[in-house]
C-alpha cells in the first residue's frame, strides 16, 4: 500500500500538466529566440490543442493503470484469503479456490496472472466463469469484496466516459475557433494583406461566440 501511494504520486494530473507546459514553453522560447515565430493567426505556435490532447490521453492511461492496480490488489487479496481458508493444501478434493485450481503447483507468476485475471473479469462484470469461488465461505467473502470493487470500477468507468465526452466538446470548440481564425486570416488576405482592426476582430469573435452558445441546431 505504501508503494502504491508513492507510485500514484507519479500519476498526479497537475504534476504531468506542469511537465507538459514546461516542455512546450521551452519550445516556444526557442522559436522566439530563433525568430521562427509564425505570425499567421491560423497557426498556434504554442500548440495548445496538442497539449489538451496529450492531457486527455494521459488521463485515460491513468484510469487504465488504476484499473489494473485495483485488479492486482483484489486478486492478491483473494489469493491470500483462499490460501488461509485451505486447511490441507495437499488435498485436491478440498473445495477451495487454492486447491481446486492447483495453485500450489503453479509458479508465483502464474498464480498472480490467474488471480488478477479472475479479479479483472469479475470487476468488469464479464465473469467468464473459468475461475470462480468453490467453497461457501469463499462465496460469502467474494460477495463483500466485489461490492466494493464493482463500485470502484463503476466510478472509474464513469470518469472514463466523462473524459471522452469532455474531449469531444473541447475538440469541437477548438475546431470552431481555429476555423474562425483561418477565416479572419482570409479576410486579411483580401484586405491587401493588412490585418483587420482589433475592434472589428473582437466584434466578429463576440458574434460567433454568441452564435455557438445559442445555436438551436446544435442539439441535432
Amino acid at each position: 500500500m505504501i508503494r502504491f501511494r508513492k507510485m500514484m504520486g507519479l500519476f498526479e494530473t497537475k504534476n504531468f500538466q506542469d511537465f507538459i507546459k514546461s516542455i512546450f514553453k521551452t519550445r516556444l522560447q526557442q522559436i522566439i529566440q530563433n525568430k521562427n515565430m509564425n505570425t499567421n493567426q491560423a497557426v498556434d505556435n504554442n500548440m495548445i490543442l496538442l497539449q489538451i490532447k496529450i492531457m486527455y490521453i494521459f488521463r485515460v492511461l491513468r484510469l487504465i493503470i488504476i484499473i489494473l492496480i485495483l485488479s492486482y490488489f483484489l486478486g492478491t487479496l483473494w489469493l491470500l484469503i483462499s490460501k488461509m481458508l485451505t486447511k490441507n493444501k495437499d488435498d485436491p478434493n478440498e473445495m477451495t479456490f487454492y486447491n481446486q485450481y492447483g495453485m500450489k503447483e503453479k509458479t508465483n507468476f502464474t498464480q498472480l496472472t490467474i488471480v488478477v485475471y479472475f479479479a479483472f473479469t469479475t470487476l468488469s462484470t464479464v465473469g467468464f466463469g473459468d475461475y470462480h469461488p468453490k467453497g461457501e465461505i469463499e462465496r460469502i467473502i467474494t460477495t463483500f469484496i466485489l461490492l466494493c470493487g464493482v463500485a470502484c470500477f463503476s466510478y472509474i468507468m464513469g470518469q472514463f466516459i466523462e473524459i471522452l465526452m469532455n474531449f469531444q466538446q473541447v475538440t469541437a470548440d477548438n475546431e470552431d475557433s481555429e476555423n474562425l481564425s483561418k477565416w479572419l486570416g482570409l479576410l486579411a488576405h483580401f484586405n491587401k494583406n493588412r490585418p483587420l482592426s482589433k475592434e472589428l476582430t473582437k466584434k466578429f469573435e463576440q458574434y460567433f461566440e454568441y452564435y455557438w452558445q445559442h445555436d438551436k441546431n446544435y442539439a441535432i
